[in-house]
């Protein structure tokens, strides 16, 4: 029983509990199995013969929600090298994850990789373990560079790693005639976690498996300015904790092993020319025709030293302005999260505010509902409001003419569309500021429109033209101003329960819809569609990616 708990010794058990010590020897009840003393207390982390690195704060969404340590394993831990011996627990790479209380879920670190912690699967088709494989079947120096992209994907946050450090490493380990097992430490094959969670999430019964129906911590106590934190996020958090962790460590070593090299060979290059200089002094004491053979050394040694000074100082330089990139960057990011997080809380608060809600249930015949512009109370109608959104359409409206015939501009022409375009959404942002709360509100929200035809639900623009041809020969001019509604994707389905909770009648198959954008830039909220309304291509794609 106490091997499913995080050893006693551990930094987490000892951080998450100060007084957690090895209970009483003499008070220690022994197993014996087939004759053989048994240490219950022995976990695989404990069996892993490596020194742990330091408590790790696993991060999501700027909140922490686990603790972590890293051991290194010796190789690569995804897959059985030797064929005739089967590969121990403690030879694994991946994560034991233990819940809020200090209990393993899985004794195995390949369930991680594998997406068996919960009790349906999050990946899909594809998991990192798979990704482990492919890369020692197929990849190398060419292909790693790949693995960022497919990582990325289950990272659910962009990791601190970008491609290009990819591509950087794998230059290194070509350069230093590395061998592969530096690929697999650096993407966490060769290593195993020990998590211990911060948060609440539940379980099944048998405390093996997370439940993802039951609310977690995070859902149950979340801020009204701050997003869900759910199990798949949690679980992408700590991947991306354990890649961040092993790849920084062995690019730092790969960057401090071709300095070394670099200087070693600078240093013995010098060296030669330091001793071929010196044996020309040497030889003009004895001749006066080795003077210049001197001279001639003491010049090559003075162009070797200015060009490793020079060398080393454009290094220094470049160092320097890449970090002066890099912090320019973050502090751009850091300023457009503050602009966005004022943006929500001002449309929030006005909602609140007005103590109108806008309800799923406001589609009308399954098409996006429409937010109309509401003008100020006191008479005079919708003044500020009205006269901005008609300035805007009008300038709108030039800008889409102008774009038509974009292709065929100058660059000269070309750049002063791009300035009209951000002036556009300059006198936008300038009416919302300026706009009292409630019209604000109104102004920010995404703009819709209603239309007396119901959506016509399509694929890509190819399907929507074919669907707009047959519609005309159909309806002829009863078309007239409709507007085309294309699909972006398919988020969810179900089976309507009732025309009361749903709108549609009981045991109607409906999908989520995602809409793309109107032609001026409109935006559409989801809506549930029955199935009738969806093409097959559509369906066929939603199945073959969630089934």
């Amino acid at each position: 029983i106490a091997s499913q708990y995080i050893p006693a010794t551990s930094l987490l058990a000892k951080s998450h509990n100060p007084t957690t010590d090895l209970p009483n020897p003499s008070a220690t009840m022994k197993f014996y199995v087939q004759g053989k003393l048994v240490d219950m207390r022995a976990s695989p982390w404990s069996k892993i013969d490596a020194k742990p690195s330091a408590v790790i704060d696993v991060i999501c969404f700027g909140r922490k929600v686990a603790e972590m340590q890293i051991k290194p394993l010796a190789k690569g831990g995804f897959r059985n090298f030797d064929p005739n011996k089967p590969l121990e627990l403690q030879a694994r790479c991946g994560a034991l994850v233990a819940t809020e209380g200090g209990r393993i879920l899985s004794l195995d670190p390949h369930d991680f990789l594998q997406d068996r912690l919960c009790m349906r699967k999050l990946c899909g088709s594809t998991s990192v373990l798979a990704s482990y494989i492919d890369f020692y079947s197929s990849g190398g120096v060419r292909t790693f560079p790949n693995l960022h992209s497919k990582f990325s994907l289950l990272m659910v946050e962009p990791c601190r790693y970008t491609r290009n450090d990819f591509c950087r490493f794998a230059e290194l380990v070509k350069t230093l005639g590395k061998d592969k097992q530096v690929f697999y430490r650096a993407i966490g094959a060769a290593s195993v976690a020990l998590v211990q969670l911060q948060i609440y999430l539940p379980t099944n019964t048998s405390k093996t498996q997370l439940d993802l129906q039951q609310p977690s911590t995070m859902q149950q106590l979340q801020l009204n300015d701050a997003a869900p934190i759910e199990t798949e996020h949690v679980l992408g958090a700590i991947f991306r904790t354990l890649v961040e962790h092993t790849f920084g460590q062995e690019l730092q070593a790969l960057e401090k092993e071709a300095d070394e090299k670099q200087q070693a060979a600078a240093a013995a290059e010098l060296a030669a020319a330091e001793k071929k200089m010196a044996a020309a002094k040497a030889a003009a004491a004895k001749a006066a025709a080795a003077a210049k053979e001197v001279l001639v050394a003491e010049a090559q040694a003075k162009r070797l030293r200015g060009a490793a000074q020079q060398k080393a100082k454009a290094e220094a330089e470049a160092k320097k302005k890449a970090a002066a990139e890099a912090k320019v960057r973050a502090e751009r990011a850091t300023a457009a999260a503050e602009r966005e997080k004022r943006q929500i809380t001002l449309v929030k608060a006005t909602a609140n505010s007005s103590g109108k809600k806008r309800k799923g249930a406001e589609m009308l015949q399954g098409q996006p509902a429409a937010k109309k512009p509401q003008g100020m109370k006191d008479g005079r109608g919708t003044s500020s409001v009205v006269s901005k959104s008609k300035v805007e359409q009008a300038l709108g409206k030039s800008l889409d003419k102008f774009a038509e015939q974009a292709e065929s501009w100058p660059s000269a022409a070309r750049r002063f569309y791009a300035q009209m375009m951000e002036l556009r959404q300059t006198l936008r942002v300038a009416a919302v500021a300026a706009a009292p709360p409630a019209e604000a509100a109104q102004m920010a929200a995404p703009v819709m429109h209603r239309h007396k035809h119901k959506p016509k639900v399509v694929h890509s623009h190819e399907e929507a033209a074919d669907e707009e041809e047959r519609d005309d020969k159909e309806e002829g001019d009863e078309g007239d101003g409709d507007v085309q509604f294309n699909v972006r994707r398919l988020l969810d389905s179900k089976v309507a329960e009732c025309a009361r909770v749903d709108g549609w009648r009981k045991g109607t198959r409906l999908y989520l819809v995602e809409w793309e954008d109107g032609p001026d830039g409109e935006t559409y909220e989801t809506s549930w569609q029955p199935l009738k309304d969806i093409s097959k291509g559509l369906r066929d794609d939603f199945h073959s990616q969630y089934s």
